[in-house]
C-alpha cells in the first residue's frame, strides 16, 4: 500500500482531492485493517476541514484498539485544531495510561492545561520534564514563557536559580537574562561573581561577566573581567572584539589598535577581527600600517585562508582584481590543493569574465569534495558551458558515482559517453539503468535510439 499512499499525497498536493479521496476509497476497500492506511485518512480528511469524518475515522480505529497511540495522538491534535482543549487534554491523559512517560504526550496535556488557564498543572508537568535525567529544553522554555505572560517574574528567577544548582552552568545565562530583564542587575552581576569563584579559570564566564558589567555601564569592571578572559584564551576572537569596541568607547584608540592587530597576528583565522581593524586604520589614519599588517598574514597558510581573503577584498575595493588573481595564482603554486584559494580564483576570474579559465580549479574543488553534491553539480554546469566533451564525461561520472539512481544523470551521462565515441559503454550504462528501473519510459527510449544507431 505505501506506494499508493504516495500516490493520494501527491494528488492532494496538486489540489485534487476527488483522485485522492478515490485512491482513499481503493486502499480502504482492500485493506480494511490495516491501521496506517486508516490513520493517514483520518489525517487527510483533518487537513480537509472534514472533522467529523475524520472523528469517525479516530473512533473506528480506536473501538478496535483502544489504546493505539497513534491515533489517540492524531485524534488529540485535531481537537486541539478546533479549540477542544479539554477533549484534547482528556484524549492525552488515555496516551498517559499506557505510556506514563510519552514525553510528547506530557507537553501536549501541559500545553491544554495552559489553554484551559490551568496553570499549576502545566508547571508540574514543565518542571518534571526539565529535572529529568536528560532535561528536556522545550518543556523549560514553556515553563519560562508561562511564568512570563502571567508576570510571575519572582517564581521564574527562582525556578532559572534552580536550574543553574541542579543542571549547571550553561543555564546561568538564562538566569541573568531574566534578573537583568526585570532590572536587577546587581544580583545578576553577583550571580556571575559567583559563578567565577568557583571557576576561576573559565574564559567563558569572565568574558560574559564582562558583558553584563558593559550592559550595567561599569566599563572599568568590565574592562577587567575581559582582560582575564583573554590571559585564559588570548586567541578568543570575541574577547578581543569586545575589549576593542570597549577602549574605542572611552576613546583609548591606541590600546584597541595594538590590541586587533596583536590579535590578528595571533590568530589570523579571526574573520571577525579585519573589518573592525580596517575601520580603526581609517579613523586613525593608519591604513599603510594595516596593508603591510594583511599583506604578511596573507603570506601565511591558515586552515580558513581568512587573512588571503581579506587581502584579495581590499585589492577588490581598489580596483585591483589582476593583481589580486595574481597573488591567489602565486599562492596555488606551493598550495595547489587549498579549496579556499580555488574559490578565490574561480570567483576572480568570473569577475574579469574569463568564466572558462575557472574550469580546471571547479574540477579541482568538485574532486577534493567528492560528497558534495552541489559542489559536483556546479563542476557539470561549467563543463557543460566551456568544457570538452572528456570534461564534461569526467564531471558527470563523479555526479553520477554519487547519485547512482538520479535517471537524468545517468541518460546525460550515456549520451556523452556516445558523443565521446563510446558507445559500448554508453549502451552498457543504459543497460544498467533499465534493469534498475524497468518501467521507466526515458531510459527505455534513449535505449532503442541509441540501439537504432
Amino acid at each position: 500500500p505505501r506506494p499508493l499512499l504516495t500516490i493520494t499525497q501527491i494528488y492532494e498536493r496538486n489540489r485534487r482531492y476527488d483522485l485522492a479521496d478515490q485512491e482513499f476509497a481503493t486502499l480502504l476497500e482492500r485493506f480494511p485493517n490495516d491501521t496506517t492506511i486508516r490513520l493517514e485518512y483520518a489525517k487527510y480528511l483533518t487537513r480537509q476541514g472534514r472533522t467529523e469524518e475524520a472523528n469517525a475515522q479516530y473512533d473506528l480505529l480506536l473501538s478496535r484498539s483502544p489504546g493505539e497511540v497513534s491515533a489517540l495522538f492524531a485524534k488529540a491534535r485535531a481537537e486541539e485544531r478546533r479549540g477542544a482543549y479539554r477533549e484534547a487534554l482528556q484524549l492525552y491523559e488515555q496516551i498517559l495510561q499506557v505510556d506514563k512517560t510519552n514525553t510528547p504526550a506530557l507537553l501536549g496535556k501541559a500545553a491544554m492545561h495552559r489553554r484551559l488557564g490551568e496553570l499549576e498543572p502545566a508547571i508540574q508537568i514543565y518542571r518534571q520534564l526539565t529535572f529529568q535525567p536528560e532535561p528536556n529544553m522545550l518543556a523549560l522554555s514553556n515553563l519560562v514563557s508561562l511564568y512570563e505572560e502571567a508576570n510571575r517574574t519572582d517564581e521564574l528567577i527562582a525556578f532559572l536559580r534552580e536550574c543553574v544548582q541542579k543542571l549547571g552552568q550553561n543555564y546561568l545565562n538564562l538566569l541573568v537574562a531574566q534578573l537583568i530583564k526585570a532590572g536587577r542587575a546587581e544580583e545578576a552581576i553577583q550571580e556571575y561573581q559567583t559563578a567565577v569563584q568557583r571557576e576561576p579559570n573559565s574564559a567563558d564566564l569572565w568574558r560574559t561577566l564582562g558583558l553584563v558589567l558593559e550592559q550595567t555601564n561599569r566599563p572599568d569592571d568590565a574592562q577587567r573581567a575581559y582582560e582575564r578572559a583573554l590571559q585564559l584564551n588570548p586567541q578568543d576572537s570575541w574577547t578581543i572584539h569586545q575589549l576593542a569596541s570597549l577602549h574605542q568607547k572611552r576613546e583609548a584608540h591606541e590600546p584597541a589598535w595594538q590590541l586587533l592587530t596583536n590579535g590578528l597576528s595571533a590568530n589570523p583565522d579571526a574573520i571577525s577581527l579585519y573589518p573592525v581593524t580596517e575601520e580603526l586604520a581609517q579613523k586613525l589614519n593608519r591604513q599603510s600600517e594595516y596593508l603591510q599588517l594583511l599583506k604578511k598574514l596573507a603570506e601565511r597558510d591558515t586552515p580558513a585562508q581568512e587573512p588571503a581573503k581579506a587581502y584579495v577584498q581590499w585589492l577588490r575595493r581598489e580596483g585591483k582584481v589582476q593583481e589580486a588573481l595574481e597573488f591567489v595564482n602565486r599562492r596555488l603554486r606551493t598550495r595547489a590543493e587549498d579549496a579556499n584559494l580555488l574559490r578565490l580564483q574561480v570567483s576572480l576570474l568570473d569577475e574579469l569574465e574569463r568564466p572558462a579559465d575557472a574550469l580546471p580549479a571547479v574540477a579541482r574543488i568538485a574532486r577534493l569534495n567528492p560528497n558534495d553534491v552541489g559542489t559536483i553539480r556546479a563542476w557539470t554546469l561549467r563543463a557543460e558551458q566551456y568544457g570538452s566533451t572528456i570534461e564534461i564525461v569526467q564531471a558527470y561520472q563523479a555526479l553520477f558515482n554519487l547519485l547512482p539512481d538520479d535517471v537524468s544523470v545517468g541518460l546525460k551521462l550515456a549520451r556523452y559517453y556516445e558523443l565521446l565515441g563510446q558507445r559500448a559503454r554508453a549502451l552498457e550504462l543504459l543497460d544498467a539503468l533499465q534493469s534498475n528501473f524497468p518501467n521507466n519510459e526515458d531510459i527505455r527510449r534513449v535505449r532503442q535510439q541509441m540501439g537504432a544507431r
